[in-house]
């Protein structure tokens, strides 16, 4: 995923340490969305509002009005629909104004707009999406305190799993090697660039094995 962002249209929050769950699907990561949630300091979501899929990048320029309430109601609307899940609109941008603007500060408007909804009290906020590897660089870019947490799961058992519940024709499954390969090595990647201490990498299996010690 590539995009000809300035930075000022990517944006910078630097008071914020969020946390971004990567996985390939089936890969239990949903399990550990919910586990940080129990976390005192975090807020998680699960594959809801999906921000570095449906967000970032697609409302250019984002200084501009038009774009802004487009990117706020319509991020509403989706996750509304489709999971029943609400957030003031307005309390949204007036934190991403707040932030500075940009994708940046509107991603971390909406996710506070969302835990003020739903938590007691303020948290870091947590998104989880699976097959979105390609977005880590953005996110470690735009929340320079922020970590990437991804988990990786023997891409056999993936398969499996994946084969079982897919709505895909035929042998499209098979493309689960293919995507488990990218996340290694985007992976390996990214953390040659950002480090360990920015990004994580667990695996189900150890959960599944020794979970006290792993979580």
């Amino acid at each position: 995923m590539t995009y000809n962002l300035s930075e000022s249209e990517v944006g910078c929050v630097a008071h914020r340490q969020p946390v971004f769950i990567s996985s390939l699907y089936r890969s239990s990561s949903t399990f550990v969305a919910a586990v940080l949630s129990c976390h005192p300091k975090y807020f998680a979501m699960s594959s809801a509002v999906k921000y570095l899929r449906f967000g970032f990048g697609k409302y250019c320029p984002i200084h501009e009005e038009e774009n802004i309430q487009r990117l706020i109601e319509e991020t509403h609307c989706r996750v509304n629909t489709r999971w029943d899940i609400q957030f003031e609109t307005s309390l949204a941008k007036e934190i991403g104004i707040a932030n500075g603007g940009g994708y940046a500060g509107f991603y971390d408007g909406i996710m506070t707009a969302i835990m003020h909804r739903y938590a007691e009290k303020e948290l870091e906020w947590t998104e989880k999406i699976a097959v979105m590897w390609s977005g880590i660089p953005a996110f470690l870019n735009m929340f320079p305190k922020g970590k990437v947490l991804h988990i990786h799961r023997d891409p056999r058992s993936v398969m499996a799993s994946y084969k079982k519940m897919t709505n895909e024709p035929g042998y499209a499954y098979l493309d689960t090697v293919f995507n488990f390969i990218s996340s290694v090595q985007h992976i390996n990647e990214y953390k040659k660039k950002f480090g360990d201490s920015r990004i994580m990498e667990i695996k189900s299996e150890d959960m599944a094995a020794d979970p006290e010690r792993v979580l």
